[in-house]
C-alpha cells in the first residue's frame, strides 16, 4: 500500500480542510424571538417586519448553526399565525419555529425568562435575542436591520465560542447604561445564566433607583430590560461596527449617526473607544452622562453583590476612566495587539516589575502602531497590580488575561492564537520578560 501524504504537506492540508469541510455543521445557537402585535395600524406593519426580519436572519452567515427559533407572542391572537407563516415564506419550515406561548399583554420578559431558563439549562449553548413591535419609526426600523445584521454575523459567533467576548452585536454601549441599542444580541449561555432573571432584574432596578425620575439615564423601568444583558460586572462585550454611532435612535445625528443597514462588519471588543464623549454632546450631556461610577458600583454590589479588580472588567476600567482622566497616548485603532507574557519569581518581584516597565515604554514608544496590550502573569500573584500600575503610568491600553502560580508561555500563546482564529485580519505582537 502507497504511504498517505505526510503531516505538514500540500496534500495533507488539502485533505485535512476537506474533511473539516464534510463535517456536519454543528447548531449551537437558538434564537429567541419576542414579538408584539398591537393595534390595526400594527397588523398592517408588523407582519411585514416579521417577514423582514426572518429572512434577513436565514441568510445571515451565522444561519447554519442555528437549531430553532423560538418565539412569543404579545397582544393580537393572530400572532402566533403571522410568525409560522412568515417561517414557512422565510424558507426556514415550521417545524424549526416554535411557540414559547401568548399573552394579550406582556413585556420582552415573556422571551427573555425562557431565554435565561435555556441557557441556566444548557450553558454550553449559544443564544441570540431579537424583537419586533413595540415602538416603530423610520429611524428605529434602519436601527434594527443594522442590528440584526450586527448581532447574526459569522464574527460574533466565532467569537462567542472562541469565548473571547460574553456578549456579541451591532454596537456595544456603556452610556447611559451597558447596553445594546435596539436590544438585538447574541451571547454565550455560560455568561447568561449568571445574570439575574430578567423580572427580578427589573423589580431590583426599580427599587435601587425609585428616586431617579429619568428612566433612560439609569436604565430602570422599561428601559431594565434593554440594560439587563450588560448588567453583569464580569461582562466582556464585542461588537461589529467600527464608526461614530453611540446609541439611541431619536438623539440628534451627531450622537447617534446611524448606521446604513449594509454597514461593513468590523469585530472588535468593547467598548470600543475610551475617551468620554459627555463633554462633546453638549444638550444631550444631561440624559447621557447622569450615571457615574458610583451609581455603577452601587448597582453591581446591589444586584449581584460584588466588583470585580480592574484588571478582570473591561467595564470597570472604562468607568473608572471616566471618572479619573489621565493623560493617554494616541494608539492606532487599526494599530497591533501586543500579548505579553509575564513570569514573577518569589522575591523578584521589584526586578520584574523594572523589566516590566522597561519593556512596555519601549513597545509603546516603537514604531509599531499598538492598539492594545493583552498580558498574562505567572508566579507572584501581586506583579498583575504592579503591571495594571505600570499601564496606567505610560498611557497604554492594557487587559489581563489571568494569573497563574504555574505555568509557561502557553498561558500568552494560547489566548494570542484564539484571538488570531476570530481576528484573521488583525496583527498580533509576542513578548516576555524572561531570556
Amino acid at each position: 500500500m502507497a504511504p498517505g501524504p505526510s503531516p505538514g504537506s500540500a496534500w495533507h492540508s488539502i485533505i485535512l480542510l476537506a474533511v473539516a469541510a464534510a463535517q456536519p455543521q454543528r447548531k449551537d445557537i437558538t434564537i429567541f424571538y419576542n414579538v408584539y402585535m398591537h393595534n390595526r395600524t400594527a397588523l398592517a406593519r408588523t407582519p411585514v417586519m416579521i417577514q423582514q426580519q426572518l429572512a434577513a436572519v436565514k441568510r445571515s452567515r451565522a444561519w447554519p448553526a442555528v437549531a430553532e427559533v423560538r418565539f412569543a407572542t404579545i397582544g393580537n391572537p393572530r400572532g402566533r399565525e403571522t410568525v409560522l407563516h412568515a417561517c414557512r415564506k422565510a424558507a426556514i419550515g415550521a417545524s424549526k419555529c416554535v411557540h414559547l406561548g401568548h399573552t394579550n399583554s406582556g413585556s420582552e420578559v415573556t422571551t427573555l425568562a425562557p431565554l435565561h431558563d435555556f441557557c441556566r439549562a444548557r450553558p454550553r449553548a449559544l443564544v441570540a435575542y431579537l424583537h419586533v413591535g413595540f415602538r416603530w419609526s423610520p429611524r428605529t426600523g434602519a436601527l434594527q436591520r443594522a442590528a440584526l445584521r450586527g448581532m447574526a454575523s459569522s464574527a460574533c459567533a466565532r467569537a462567542l465560542r472562541g469565548d473571547t467576548c460574553d456578549v456579541c452585536a451591532m454596537r456595544f454601549s456603556p452610556l447611559p447604561y451597558a447596553h445594546v441599542p435596539a436590544n438585538m444580541w447574541m451571547a454565550r449561555c455560560a455568561y447568561v445564566r449568571d445574570l439575574a432573571p430578567p423580572a427580578e432584574f427589573r423589580r431590583l432596578m426599580d427599587a435601587l433607583w425609585r428616586g431617579k425620575d429619568c428612566q433612560h439615564c439609569f436604565g430602570h423601568g422599561r428601559h431594565a430590560l434593554g440594560h439587563w444583558v450588560g448588567s453583569h460586572p464580569s461582562l466582556r462585550a464585542c461588537d461589529t461596527l467600527a464608526g461614530p454611532y453611540g446609541f439611541g435612535a431619536k438623539l440628534a445625528a451627531a450622537v447617534t449617526a446611524l448606521p446604513r443597514p449594509n454597514f461593513p462588519l468590523r469585530f472588535a471588543d468593547a467598548p470600543r473607544d475610551g475617551k468620554n464623549p459627555c463633554g462633546t454632546w453638549g444638550s444631550h450631556r444631561k440624559q447621557a452622562c447622569q450615571r457615574t461610577y458610583r451609581h455603577v458600583l452601587e448597582e453591581w454590589r446591589e444586584i449581584y453583590g460584588w466588583v470585580p479588580a480592574s484588571s478582570r472588567s473591561r467595564l470597570k476600567r472604562y468607568y473608572l476612566a471616566q471618572e479619573n482622566p489621565r493623560p493617554r497616548r494616541r494608539l492606532a485603532a487599526d494599530g497591533a495587539v501586543v500579548f505579553y507574557n509575564v513570569f514573577c519569581g518569589h522575591g523578584g518581584t521589584k526586578l520584574a516589575t523594572a523589566i516590566v516597565e522597561e519593556q512596555l515604554r519601549a513597545v509603546v514608544n516603537s514604531s509599531l502602531h499598538v492598539r492594545e496590550i493583552r498580558y498574562a502573569t505567572i508566579g507572584v500573584a501581586r506583579i498583575a497590580a504592579a503591571v495594571e500600575t505600570i499601564c496606567g503610568t505610560i498611557g497604554a491600553r492594557c487587559t489581563h488575561l489571568g494569573h497563574a502560580e504555574k505555568g509557561s508561555e502557553l498561558q500568552t500563546l494560547m489566548p494570542l492564537h484564539n484571538y488570531c482564529t476570530t481576528n484573521p485580519e488583525a496583527t498580533v505582537a509576542y513578548i516576555h520578560d524572561k531570556g
